[in-house]
């Protein structure tokens, strides 16, 4: 198990190429400046109520549209229509349901205090040392935080795997079972939070000269260091559905997809 495991992480980092990676960004970078000027689009009038829609619009099929093409170059598939409208059905179905769960938890969240300061009176005083409220304020947030991973690692899987993929069961059960996958959505999960969040927080300088150039390069760094991460996903996903379609098997009497038949059969 630890030969294929070290096999899937190596296949997927030399999918990768620094290209792709500064497309996806690029992608990102473009959406995000889009998303600002479609914001800052007054509503005064009809007209430009029609504008910012079609604004929307735009953005929505420049980032479907842009990300499925991405991940079809990631897994060296040919881009076709067929294919680029059904993962971009796809990646918009799994943003909104992660958008319907994200919301759910983070109502959920809200009532954290309420829950630590409850538990927290329910223990004798012995066990309160242990079961501080600080203690069980940390306690869910890891708790949350394990439950967006799941969640994330499931559409990933559910979703994301097929828009490359020939043999779509095969891919989603490929990735699901993958334990490379969900470990590269738990890096991108905690430790991109842990990283993003120690970016941040950390405050090298004074003044606000040297304070605006600390944020900004700071933000770059969580941006490069969370994308990095993303397409690293992206590649152990698009490796998992590679493997999956090279394991399918023709029914009889059919040639195999990796061995063309070389002589007719009369």
């Amino acid at each position: 198990m630890t030969a294929v495991r070290r096999a899937v992480w190596r296949d997927a980092a030399c999918l990768l190429h620094l290209a792709w990676v500064l497309q996806q960004m690029a992608l990102a970078v473009i959406v995000f400046v889009l998303s600002i000027v479609w914001l800052r689009l007054p509503d005064s009038n009809v007209l430009w109520v029609a504008v910012s829609l079609l604004l929307g619009l735009l953005i929505l099929c420049v980032a479907l549209g842009g990300e499925t093409a991405l991940l079809l170059r990631l897994a060296r598939r040919t881009l076709t229509r067929a294919r680029l409208l059904r993962g971009a059905l796809l990646l918009l179905l799994a943003v909104l349901l992660w958008y319907i769960v994200g919301n759910a938890i983070d109502h959920l969240q809200a009532h954290d205090a309420l829950r630590a300061g409850y538990y927290n009176s329910r223990f004798s005083a012995s066990r309160r040392q242990l079961f501080t409220y600080e203690h069980l304020m940390t306690w869910l947030g890891w708790l949350w935080t394990a439950i967006r991973w799941i969640v994330l690692s499931l559409l990933g899987a559910l979703f994301i795997a097929p828009v490359t993929a020939a043999q779509i069961r095969s891919a989603i059960a490929r990735t699901a079972g993958s334990p490379t996958y969900w470990i590269a959505t738990a890096l991108l999960c905690f430790g991109g939070s842990a990283i993003t969040a120690a970016l941040v927080n950390w405050m090298p300088g004074h003044g606000l000269r040297v304070e605006m150039v600390s944020v900004a390069l700071r933000l770059l760094c969580a941006f490069f260091i969370d994308g990095v991460l993303v397409c690293f996903v992206f590649a152990v996903i698009a490796e998992c559905t590679r493997r999956s379609d090279l394991g399918y098997k023709a029914p009889d009497g059919t040639p195999v997809v990796s061995q063309p038949r070389t002589a007719e059969i009369p």
